[in-house]
């Protein structure tokens, strides 16, 4: 019988009917098969199988879904090469009996603070942590070993809330470090924001500077144009006032040498005619006088 069971191991497969040969009544016994893997699937395929011996086999690990067998209430896996066990065996929550005797085994997952209805639990012969150790136990009787149950699932309760109270301060130390850095890119966010804002008004202020010297060049251009607009129109006018002043300085001028011209002839003129006895005397006088008009303003 085991021969043929260890022959179905080295083919890999283990089939249904093989396994529902060695089913009895609620027990799979598959001790001393030489398995290397644990027939999760087949198990899982099995539910009368609420009683499953896996025993002195060379099962070195169990598959995470192991917990695809929830209906097993007795697991026998001792004699075998388990080193761990997976995280997601504490989903096996109706299991009752658990016999890990001889064995590789270390330490235990968290998870299995989960198996609330654990009632036995057989750990010696396991190279455990000298903690785990302690509280387990000897494990050399059943009484022993149901105290072990008892022990090791409270301490491993103790052991995930020590491990949720870390993983919380852990999350709450990462928050406070994502805060942290939202703050700082928040302040360097707001400081790039407010330099830009700066930059605009710099810019803003500069144009307003520029327009505002463009618009006083314009105003002194226009203002130094209507001066010298000014000044042309003054020195028009001056130009002006001094072409209608001197027509009259001229006739004046004029009148004057004309006054002065008569007033020479008259003297000369008074100065011949005295000397003149008459106007037979001199005729050339009297002709000369005559046609200026002189002569009767003399007589």
């Amino acid at each position: 019988k085991v021969s043929k069971m260890a022959q179905a191991n080295k083919n890999v497969k283990l089939t249904k009917q093989f396994l529902t040969d060695h089913l009895d009544e609620n027990t799979l016994d598959l001790s001393l098969c030489e398995l290397i893997e644990f027939p999760v699937k087949e198990i899982a395929e099995l539910p009368r199988a609420t009683s499953v011996e896996v025993s002195r086999n060379q099962i070195e690990s169990l598959p995470d879904s192991i917990d695809s067998i929830k209906h097993v209430t007795s697991l026998d896996l001792s004699k075998n090469k388990l080193k761990d066990l997976p995280s997601s065996f504490g989903c096996l929550v109706n299991l009752k009996k658990l016999d890990l005797y001889g064995n590789q085994i270390k330490a235990l997952p968290l998870s299995f603070s989960q198996l609330k209805e654990l009632d036995f639990l057989d750990l010696k012969g396991n190279p455990l942590k000298e903690e785990l150790a302690e509280v387990a136990g000897t494990c050399t009787n059943e009484k022993e070993c149901k105290e072990c149950a008892r022990k090791v699932v409270k301490y491993m309760k103790e052991k995930a809330a020590d491990h949720e109270r870390e993983k919380q301060k852990e999350l709450k130390r990462k928050r406070e470090l994502e805060q942290q850095r939202a703050l700082e890119e928040e302040k360097v966010q707001q400081e790039l924001r407010q330099r830009k804002k700066d930059e605009k008004q710099k810019r803003k202020e500069e144009l307003r500077r520029k327009a505002e010297e463009e618009e006083k060049r314009k105003a002194e251009a226009e203002e130094k144009k209507r001066e010298e607009q000014s000044e042309s129109d003054s020195s028009v006018e001056e130009e002006s006032v001094v072409h209608e002043r001197k027509p009259l300085g001229c006739c004046l001028g004029s009148l004057v040498a004309l006054f002065f011209i008569l007033g020479v002839l008259l003297i000369v003129g008074a100065a011949v005619v005295s000397q003149c006895p008459g106007p037979e005397e001199c005729p050339r006088v009297t002709k000369f006088f005559k046609s200026t008009g002189i002569y009767e303003y003399i007589g």
